[in-house]
C-alpha cells in the first residue's frame, strides 16, 4: 500500500469526520496519521480521481468493469458513512479516486457533517451535484449524497459529460436568477434520467426528485449485485452481437 507522505492541511470538521471512521473501509480514504495541534492529516495514496478519465468532450472513457466497480465500491462507502451518521455533502467525480485493481475510494470529507438526524441547511459542495430539495426547502441530508452519486454515475456511464455549474449554491435561495439556473439544470437532468437505458433503472431510483422516495444507500447495496450482473450480461450479449 502506498502512503501519501506530503501532509495536507485540512479543516477541523474534516478531521472529526475521518477520525470518527474508526474501522478501515476499503471504499473510504484511509487516515494514516493526524496531528490535532496543527490540524494536519496524512492520508493513503490511492490514484487519480474520476475527472481525469475524460476525452476532449469531457466524456468519460472508463471501461465497463471500472464503471461497475465504482458503482459497487462507492455505494458500500456511502452505506458505511451513513451508518456512522456522516453526510459527505460533496460527492462528485473529483472526490472519487481509482486505485490498483480498479478499487474506487471516496475522499475529501472537508465539508462533511456528523450526527445529523434530519435534513439541515448546508450550502457547501458543488453546484451540479446539489439535490432538488435544496432549491425548495433549503435543506439536505443523507438522500442528498445519493443524488450526488447518481449524477456522478451519469458521467461515469457516459450519459452526460463532466458537469460544469457556475452558480453559487448559497445564492440559490435568495437570487431568482441563480435559482433559475439550478432549476434549468434539474430539468435537463430529469429529461436525461427519463431517457436513460432501462437496464439502469436502479440508477434512476437514485435520482428521484422526492428525497423520501429516493433509494437509500442500504437499499442500493442490497440491489446492486443483481443489477450489475444483468448489466454485464447485457454487455456480453451486445459484444457478441457486434462481433
Amino acid at each position: 500500500m502506498q502512503i501519501l507522505r506530503n501532509v495536507r492541511h485540512v479543516s477541523s470538521r474534516c478531521s472529526l469526520s475521518l477520525l470518527d471512521l474508526n474501522f478501515w473501509q476499503p471504499s473510504i480514504i484511509r487516515l494514516i496519521h493526524h496531528n490535532a495541534a496543527t490540524l494536519t492529516l496524512e492520508l493513503e495514496h490511492v490514484g487519480p480521481d474520476l475527472a481525469r478519465f475524460v476525452d476532449g468532450q469531457r466524456m468519460s472513457h472508463l471501461s465497463d468493469d471500472q464503471q461497475h466497480r465504482i458503482w459497487i465500491d462507492i455505494s458500500h462507502g456511502i452505506k458505511y458513512i451513513h451508518a456512522e451518521s456522516i453526510i459527505h455533502f460533496d460527492i462528485k467525480p473529483e472526490n472519487i479516486l481509482l486505485g490498483a485493481g480498479n478499487r474506487a475510494v471516496l475522499c475529501d470529507f472537508g465539508i462533511s457533517m456528523k450526527g445529523a438526524t434530519s435534513p439541515v441547511f448546508h450550502d457547501g459542495g458543488t453546484p451540479c451535484y446539489i439535490p432538488p430539495e435544496y432549491v425548495f426547502h433549503v435543506q439536505r441530508g443523507y438522500p442528498g449524497d445519493i443524488w450526488a452519486f447518481g449524477v456522478t454515475l451519469l458521467f461515469v456511464f457516459g450519459i452526460i459529460s463532466l458537469p460544469l455549474g457556475t452558480w453559487m449554491i448559497a445564492d440559490v435561495p435568495k437570487n431568482p436568477h441563480v435559482r433559475s439556473k439550478m432549476l434549468d439544470w434539474l430539468d435537463d437532468l430529469e429529461q436525461i434520467v427519463e431517457s436513460a437505458p432501462g437496464r439502469l433503472s436502479l440508477l434512476r431510483s437514485m435520482l428521484i426528485n422526492n428525497p423520501k422516495k429516493r433509494i437509500t444507500a442500504l437499499q442500493l447495496v442490497d440491489k446492486l449485485p443483481a443489477t450489475v450482473l444483468s448489466e454485464r450480461m447485457y454487455t456480453d450479449v451486445l459484444v457478441q452481437t457486434v462481433s
